[in-house]
């Protein structure tokens, strides 16, 4: 059997999700709220940044780095010569960000589904100690309002790991659409995929018509590279803010 450890609270705590404020506490999902001016377009702080950077890898892991100046040289001359086209594309892509960047109230509309589904699941596993954990953009900071939300299904074996088997997913995951094609009144349509980590694909019915969520089981890596890029945009944020 092969398995897998992952810290027990990433199994119940979620970080501060990095999204846009909106007061809204309606459980529709066509009243979204969007503002440029929720957010400020950043400085230009890309020298300051690289450097923090490498000083902070060096000083908490003491590894020096080396970087490709003749590289760093030939990027910085090109978008010297092309300061007004980068300079324009750098403010795109911040309005781009700001506009669109999941808030409160779509943060919580997607925790709301997540519970009811980890409801759902527990009746199917009722003496398994199961965890239903959101990952992805939901929680990594670079979600859309738009964007459809990822969970992983911690299933823990007796080994205190989890079961990576592609089978024992694909069982679960089985089981898991059988059940939650009995419940009418929330669950639209819902497919079986099976791929290389197989995954269930949900649509729902009103007021949740605009979320699709991918479900799979036991793709602890995942929660490992949500929450490392979640603070990852966490610093980047502070460097904006400054």
């Amino acid at each position: 059997m092969v398995s897998v450890r992952a810290p027990d609270r990433f199994l119940w705590y979620y970080p501060t999700p990095i999204m846009k404020n909106a007061q809204d506490n309606d459980d529709s999902d066509d009243s979204f709220i969007f503002s440029k001016n929720t957010l400020k377009r950043p400085p230009k702080i890309i020298k300051n940044a690289q450097d923090q950077v490498r000083n902070d890898i060096e000083e908490n892991f003491g590894i020096t780095l080396y970087p490709n100046k003749v590289l760093f040289e030939k990027i910085s001359n090109y978008m010297n010569k092309y300061k007004n086209e980068f300079d324009n594309f750098n403010r795109n892509i911040w309005t781009h960000f700001t506009e669109n960047l999941q808030n409160d109230h779509t943060y919580t509309w997607k925790m709301r589904v997540k519970c009811m589904l980890e409801d759902i699941v527990k009746q199917i596993f009722p003496s398994e100690s199961i965890s239903l954990v959101a990952v992805g953009s939901t929680v990594n900071g670079c979600g859309a309002f738009n964007s459809d939300m990822d969970l992983c299904l911690c299933m823990p074996c007796r080994m205190d790991g989890y079961e990576t088997q592609r089978n024992y997913a694909i069982n679960r995951l089985k089981k898991v659409m059988r059940k939650l094609m009995t419940q009418r009144t929330l669950i639209h349509d819902i497919l079986f995929v099976p791929a290389k980590v197989p995954i269930l694909k949900i649509k729902f019915k009103h007021p949740y018509q605009k979320l699709e969520v991918d479900m799979n089981i036991n793709n602890v890596p995942g929660i490992y590279n949500s929450y490392l890029i979640h603070y990852y945009s966490s610093k980047l944020s502070r460097w904006c803010d400054g």
